[in-house]
């Protein structure tokens, strides 16, 4: 189950209040809402990205909407076929990442003595 946003769906179709044209800027979106700038160009060019709780109430109060105008909810089969299979080579890729990261993982816990390396008392 995948939560998407749709604000750039959303705010491209909304008219801009003072000039009528398309609302299309996440510039504008960032100053309407006084969400974080790095949040708002996240949430306009990535809709899978979803924000914290605190962003959505500034969302939900500058535009005076409920978060069901801009978040839907998908079922993995629908979002998976939206977004394409992985390629064969991708999925090895993947998957080599994997058994690499996982014989690499000591099985005890490293000291931070054991990560510095010895300093000569020249030093």
């Amino acid at each position: 189950m995948t939560v998407l946003n749709r604000i750039k769906e959303f705010l491209d179709n909304r008219p801009d209040p003072v000039s009528g044209t398309e609302y299309t800027s996440p510039y504008r979106f960032w100053q309407d809402t006084g969400i974080g700038r790095d949040t708002a160009y996240r949430m306009y060019n990535d809709s899978t990205y979803v924000p914290t709780s605190k962003a959505l109430n500034k969302i939900c109060n500058a535009y005076k909407i409920q978060p069901g105008a801009f978040l839907v909810w998908e079922p993995d089969d629908v979002f998976q076929a939206a977004a394409g299979q992985e390629t064969s080579d991708e999925l090895q890729q993947r998957q080599k990442l994997n058994v690499s990261s996982d014989s690499t993982t000591s099985k005890r816990t490293r000291s931070f003595l054991s990560v510095v390396p010895e300093v000569p008392e020249s030093a």
